[in-house]
């Protein structure tokens, strides 16, 4: 193998490794926010005692969003003002109305 070969080799190498180290800071980024997540399903508020009962959606939402970090909240704030959410009467009127097409 000529040198030119070899550091070409080495540089296609080099660029795998990088691109490999970038995917796995990405899913270690989600690995964190999926515990920081199940962290506050485990709060205090949520406990056994909560098990098995029926939760108003309201009051989950309330419990959640006291242990959201700042950055949690921030990021919820940017997702709801970028899109316009649709509920489920919403999604579930759209779907009968293809339906009836």
């Amino acid at each position: 193998m000529s040198r030119k070969s070899k550091t070409e080799n080495a540089a296609k190498l080099i660029n795998i490794i990088n691109t490999l180290i970038e995917r796995q800071e990405k899913l270690l980024d989600y690995v964190q926010y999926l515990e920081d997540y199940c962290a506050a399903l485990e709060g205090t508020e949520i406990d056994n005692t909560l098990v098995g009962q029926e939760i108003e959606d309201e009051v989950m939402k309330e419990i959640l969003d006291k242990h959201l970090t700042d950055e949690q909240k921030q990021r919820k704030t940017s997702i709801q003002e970028e899109k316009s959410l649709y509920n489920i009467d919403e999604i579930l009127d759209e779907l009968q109305d293809e339906d009836e097409k």
